[in-house]
């Protein structure tokens, strides 16, 4: 499936919350008409996340290349201090001690648009002629294609057979509604492709209305997410899990569970059930959803316990929460579709039982690191399961030194092992 939307504005929740909503996979593609940054509290977090996903592509917007111009003064007035110039990019943003060179080359290399065989992807709009033919996007100034706001107008059409996505102006600034506008070529019938789209505007205010929007490219379907909502939910779980922390001394160690909207799971899933040694011992005492484990409010709730077990039957898009509880022993992951890289294990000190669903890694070399440095032991328990996984590359089970109680690449399709024992050691 395909996916576009426009002008997110560092509103870095609301687009988590957008991921979920529609089950963006790996299998998807998202196009990001600009704006990914400025205005709202994570976009270094935001445009990291997006530069980590290669089905995920962005083009500049006005925000994106402001920033830049900023970037290029600083490196004209101070061509010999990169460690200056970094230091003042980083008071650009709310969440600037995340960024980084590499965020900032990110940002650098987006492209002005994306041109597809059906759609056209620009911040502002696209150049016309005076009989409507769009000009080419190639001869296009920079600041013609992310300021120029008369493209938005209603009356403005083109003779393309391709619709262009675009945003830079509100929606509700045309229609009086935070929703997305499309202008059918013919409005008797029926849209049933983008190409029966003149064009179609996707910025419906995620900073200053709340509002953020997504369209489906393949099935012509509209997707919003409200932040004053997502607000309420929060306030109402974060209420259930101040309530059963009260019950709880400090230190104590805790399990936590991760669901969409924190729903209570009444018993563990345990896909592996009669197939493997591995097991769970702890069911979790509190449940977040997937946007809490970037919130420091809700992660603070967490402070004055020790953390041992984690659970996770959502898709996280961020696992660098992760170093806020390094003393984790069991970690389940059910929803690993997203999952290419296992670098973001390298933060625990002492896991003992690694569950995994759904990755598909280039490889486990970490795992068998982390275990000769004995990070993947623990009472002589020493459990690694990885369920429906695709594992490109697993020359690293050539070498010696390691000794796993068990270590099972499970099936659901044949129900048999993939790989018998994958020259596992147990002792």
């Amino acid at each position: 499936m395909r996916y576009v939307m426009a002008d997110i504005h560092g509103e870095y929740d609301m687009f988590i919350e957008m991921l979920a909503k529609i089950s963006f996979s790996l299998s998807d593609e998202l196009y990001i008409a600009g704006d990914i940054i400025d205005k709202g509290p994570g976009s270094v977090r935001l445009a990291r996340l997006i530069a980590s996903q290669p089905n995920m592509h962005a083009i500049l917007g006005n925000h994106e290349l402001l920033f830049l111009q900023y970037y290029h003064s600083l490196t004209e007035s101070s061509p010999d201090n990169p460690d200056f110039v970094l230091e003042k990019l980083r008071e650009y943003f709310p969440d600037g001690e995340l960024l980084d060179w590499e965020t900032v080359d990110y940002i650098e290399s987006l492209p002005l648009y994306i041109e597809k065989e059906d759609f056209i992807c620009v911040h502002a709009g696209a150049p016309l002629d005076a009989e409507g033919n769009i000009l080419p996007l190639s001869g296009a100034s920079a600041n013609q294609l992310v300021n120029d706001r008369r493209f938005k107008e209603p009356t403005v059409k083109h003779t393309s057979e391709k619709c262009v996505f675009f945003g830079h102006t509100q929606t509700n600034c045309i229609s009086g509604e935070c929703k997305i506008l499309g202008y059918p070529k013919d409005k008797t019938k029926r849209p049933s492709s983008v190409r029966d789209f003149y064009k179609i505007h996707l910025d419906t205010g995620a900073w200053s209305n709340g509002v953020l929007s997504c369209f489906a490219i393949d099935t012509l379907k509209a997707y919003y997410v409200r932040k004053a909502q997502m607000a309420e939910k929060k306030k109402n779980r974060l209420e259930v899990v101040k309530e059963i922390l009260l019950s709880k001394k400090d230190g104590d160690y805790l399990s936590i569970g991760v669901s969409e909207g924190g729903t209570v799971y009444n018993m563990m899933r345990n896909f592996w059930k009669d197939k493997s040694n591995a097991r769970n011992s702890r069911i979790p005492d509190v449940y977040f959803a997937p946007e809490d484990m970037y919130d420091e409010e809700a992660l603070a709730l967490l402070d004055r316990f020790k953390v041992v077990s984690c659970h996770i039957w959502a898709t996280i898009w961020d696992y660098s929460f992760l170093s806020r509880f390094p003393h984790i022993m069991e970690f389940d992951i059910a929803r690993g579709e997203n999952i290419r890289s296992l670098d973001f294990l390298s933060v625990l000190q002492e896991c003992h039982m690694l569950f995994m669903a759904n990755a598909k890694l280039s490889n486990i070399d970490l795992i068998l690191e982390m275990q000769k440095n004995k990070k993947f032991y623990f009472s002589g328990f020493n459990n690694v399961v990885l369920f429906d996984c695709e594992v490109e590359d697993l020359s690293a089970f050539e070498c010696d030194g390691y000794s796993f109680f068990e270590f099972s690449v499970w099936s659901a399709q044949n129900d048999r092992h993939k790989w018998e024992s994958v020259k596992a050691k147990k002792w």
